[in-house]
């Protein structure tokens, strides 16, 4: 599954990826992390300055350190190659989720479903620019706190892992403070709910400590809109655009996320041992929190959700994908064709949205035009550094705003040791880093890696439907035997 997913990222990255900096990239990377350190003017505190309300410590050390590891050379396709590795590391996670709810042949479902579904070519912002690490850093971060937390409801050495990965996050992006939140809400329900043991309370004091650290680094600032009651019920509803999609009416998103809402009243409501639901629930309830903070910080409708924030939604349809698996395993014939029958309803009216939106005339349109702004950037910028023309990088800037930082991004461009520094596409020594050779050549490589990937898929498929209906028979076996 995972070898599928990142050989069709890897896809993605060959034929629309680019080595061109994008937008807010030229100033905060550029100038902060490319420029500074020529100058003498970085330290420490240059990693952790606040950028609108994120902090995106881990972005920055990362593209750091790439320019390091390139010979000083600044590459954005290197950055976009190597951000897969955190995606890979994502995926890890998932897939131990996806084990911990479900097996058999389910878990046949749950990889196919998967590979369908984080290789959507929709969510293609966070894949092609390379200072968008912060999204994917935030989706693995968090999604290894709910696991390492919830996995054994107990403090072992993963727990203590897991909670490392949240005060990480928090150096994500602003909605890294969601995680601490959604699993101290999660841990205060199983206090009422009876629970009063060590992993309750040292669960509930580090995450409150996580959550006041997160709000305390936020900067000081105005929301999108309005202010007090008005704005939250504003973001509220901005939340239930954004759980809807890929749908766009209310009425689809509650229908959508149904297996989730049937997770947390059964993990509520279920005892024993199987916490399988309650893994759904938290899981559903961080994609929730972290929603509602992109709803409370950005005004968008169903039609303006940015595509930057796929990835998040995307990790909410994973979750409502494993309710439906996990709904199908239990036991029991009573209702067993509704079951089935509505969660084949569901991954069917799913598949025809996410269709809508990842068609090739769709999401090829948006790629195709992606492709040919970075192009035409590419030739603005040459002719700006060998004419020091400023006329036509404004006009460009004017019509494609991939300049927001205009005059710091021209005295970027004018400084004499930066520019045989800057990208292979841009450098005026046409130089290319060790990393910079080594990029182009792994992307090459995307269709190998889908075809393992594929062939892996379906020898585990077989074993894994083999071994599920042995047990079955082994167990009808054994309740004939018990019968005589």
């Amino acid at each position: 599954m995972a070898l599928i997913v990142l050989g069709a990222k890897l896809g993605l990255i060959r034929y629309y990826g680019t080595d061109e900096p994008f937008a807010d990239q030229w100033a905060a990377e550029g100038v902060g992390f490319l420029q500074a350190p020529l100058h003498g003017g970085l330290n420490w505190a240059s990693f952790f300055w606040p950028h609108g309300e994120h902090r995106p410590a881990i972005t920055r050390l990362i593209t750091r350190g790439l320019i390091l590891g390139n010979a000083g050379q600044w590459d954005c396709y290197v950055e976009i190659v190597f951000n897969l590795s955190i995606y890979a590391a994502f995926l890890a996670v998932a897939w131990r989720i996806a084990r911990q709810v479900t097996n058999g042949w389910r878990l046949t479902v749950a990889a196919i479903f998967m590979a369908v579904l984080f290789s959507a070519p929709c969510a293609y912002e966070n894949v092609l620019w390379g200072f968008q690490s912060q999204f994917v850093f935030l989706l693995f971060c968090g999604a290894l706190h709910v696991y390492g937390t919830a996995r054994s409801m107990r403090i072992d050495g993963i727990w203590v892992i897991a909670q490392l990965a949240a005060l990480c996050g928090l150096f994500s992006i602003a909605a890294g403070v969601m995680s601490p939140a959604a699993i101290t809400a999660f841990a205060i329900v199983e206090v009422v709910r009876g629970r009063r043991d060590a992993w309750a309370w040292a669960t509930i004091g580090v995450n409150i400590a996580l959550l006041a650290y997160g709000l305390w680094l936020l900067p000081v600032h105005v929301p999108s809109s309005g202010h007090g009651a008005e704005l939250i019920g504003q973001a509220l509803v901005r939340t239930g655009y954004l759980l809807a999609w890929p749908f766009r009416s209310f009425g689809w998103g509650f229908l959508f996320q149904a297996p989730c809402i049937g997770a947390i009243v059964l993990s509520f409501f279920r005892r024993g041992e199987d916490r399988s639901f309650r893994l759904v629930a938290l899981l559903w309830l961080w994609i929730f929190f972290v929603a509602f903070a992109i709803a409370y910080g950005r005004v968008i409708t169903a039609e303006t959700i940015g595509v930057r924030y796929f990835d998040v939604l995307l990790v909410g349809i994973f979750a409502n994908g494993l309710g439906v698996l996990r709904l199908w395993a239990i036991n029991g014939r009573r209702f067993a064709r509704l079951k089935f029958a509505f969660g084949a309803a569901w991954f069917i009216g799913v598949g025809m949205a996410f269709w809508q939106i990842n068609n090739p005339v769709h999401s090829g349109a948006m790629l195709r035009q992606q492709k040919e702004y970075a192009m035409e950037q590419r030739d603005v910028v040459r002719g700006f550094l060998s004419s020091d023309n400023v006329i036509p990088m404004q006009e460009f800037e004017n019509r494609t705003r991939r300049f927001p930082h205009f005059d710091l991004t021209l005295k970027l461009l004018r400084d004499p040791e930066v520019r045989p520094l800057l990208s292979p596409g841009l450098s005026t020594d046409a130089r290319k880093g060790p990393l910079s050779r080594l990029a182009p050549a792994v992307s090459k490589m995307w269709g190998g890696w889908m075809g393992i990937g594929a062939c892996l898929l379906l020898f585990g498929a077989r074993r894994a439907t083999v071994s599920s209906f042995g047990a079955v028979a082994a167990g009808e076996m054994e309740k004939d035997h018990d019968w005589d």
